[in-house]
């Protein structure tokens, strides 16, 4: 029995190993499909003076699908250039409102002057909209290398965490504020979600022990932090 599971498990691994380079291929002449729709898009914005262009040939050079439906073109300002520019076109509902998120979380990060340096490892939106009936989302292109491809290579993640932490300190200490825990901060700290943890209590077999731990746990965080002057960021 032991011997056939291994070789069920040999061959899901073969399976797999056959199917990435044909499910990879698939994608590639997907996003192909959306070639000709990027180029008269990028015409377009040289011609209503969006996008920061500064050649008059950009070009893409690389595209890739998301696992979120994201189409993303790496953009070039001409043919010699790197990458400059990311344009992303959401291929699905869910991804919009990703996108729209995503937009709007930029906006508002380098809206605040205190995030002036912590901005400088955010992408600027560049241009939106629709066109051909094909929502798009233009923004500046980040230098670096892509996580996920240092943790596909194993490598070191010493450096990684460093830079991380020196980015998460960067944008805790440009928005942080001292301020006392009321009844309205305290309820947005944990306050919503314990009342919400009330009411699916009544679904657990143990209600009353459930009701009771909540208390319990309550009764700890608002002796600790409720009425007390805290840093928030």
């Amino acid at each position: 029995m032991s011997t056939l599971a291994l070789h069920t498990i040999r061959f899901h691994q073969l399976l797999q190993r056959v199917r990435r380079p044909l499910t990879q291929l698939a994608e590639q002449l997907a996003l192909e499909q959306h070639t000709p729709v990027v180029d008269r898009l990028l015409m377009q914005l040289i011609k209503d003076h969006q996008g920061e262009f500064s050649g008059g040939a950009p070009r893409i050079v690389s595209a890739l699908r998301t696992r979120s439906d994201v189409a993303i073109f790496m953009i070039s300002d001409s043919a010699d250039a790197p990458a400059t520019k990311v344009l992303k076109l959401p291929l699905t509902l869910d991804a919009q409102q990703s996108i729209k998120l995503h937009h709007k979380v930029v906006e508002a990060l380098h809206s605040q002057h205190e995030l002036v340096d912590f901005c400088a490892l955010v992408p600027r939106a560049l241009a939106w909209g629709v066109f051909e009936g094909q929502a798009y989302y233009l923004e500046t292109a980040l230098p670096g290398i892509v996580t996920s491809d240092l943790i596909r290579q194993r490598k070191d993640p010493t450096s990684l965490k460093r830079t991380a932490i020196q980015a998460i300190l960067q944008l805790h200490t440009g928005t942080l504020r001292r301020e006392v825990v009321d009844d309205m901060l305290f309820a947005a700290i944990a306050g919503n979600d314990l009342a919400l943890l009330y009411q699916l209590a009544d679904r657990w077999p143990d209600a009353a022990l459930l009701r009771d731990k909540l208390r319990s746990l309550e009764g700890i965080l608002r002796s600790q932090i409720y009425g007390r002057e805290l840093s928030f960021a």
